[in-house]
């Protein structure tokens, strides 16, 4: 939390998820057991993640998405 970190979204519905965050610009940011899975499911996620803020988005010539956020709280 507090720290501010660049992630590049290349996954159809992570795009979506980050696209529908409303006007709190907050969403919830957790790391996956195996990044090669392209499709995870909840037992694939870790518990804890962080909340973070959405401060920026830039759609990438590629279709895919730079996103600029903030880390708020630790969170499950």
């Amino acid at each position: 939390p507090g720290t501010p970190v660049s992630l590049i979204l290349g996954r159809p519905a992570s795009i979506a998820a980050v696209q529908d965050v409303g006007t709190k610009r907050e969403i919830f940011v957790l790391s996956q057991r195996d990044p090669e899975k392209l499709d995870p499911a909840a037992d694939d996620l870790f518990a804890f993640g962080t909340v973070a803020s959405v401060e920026s988005t830039v759609a990438l010539p590629d279709g895919n998405l730079k996103l600029y956020l903030e880390g708020r709280r630790r969170a499950r």
